[in-house]
């Protein structure tokens, strides 16, 4: 039980450094428009590679689903803040 409850709390600490807070998005897409329009198709195509983890469409109610990548919104937020210093 005491090595399952380590392994848990292992884990949580993993999944607390994965997450990514509203400060983050927002720092990563502040100036998106900007950059995205001084990309070639091909770097477009890179960063939503980067980007995006999974997309799921679902026929039955047209609904989409992107899931991101959260160390990419991190790192493209990080260059964000170091563009901006």
């Amino acid at each position: 039980a005491e090595q399952q409850l380590a392994q848990v709390r292992s884990r949580i600490a993993e999944v607390e450094t994965q997450r990514i807070s509203q400060a983050d998005v927002d720092a990563a897409f502040a100036d998106f428009d900007n950059v995205w329009n001084a990309l070639s198709s091909r770097e477009q195509a890179q960063v939503l590679a980067l980007l995006i983890d999974r997309v799921e469409f679902d026929p039955a109610d047209s609904t989409l689903a992107i899931t991101f990548h959260p160390s990419a919104i991190r790192t493209l937020a990080q260059g964000s803040v170091e563009d901006a210093a």
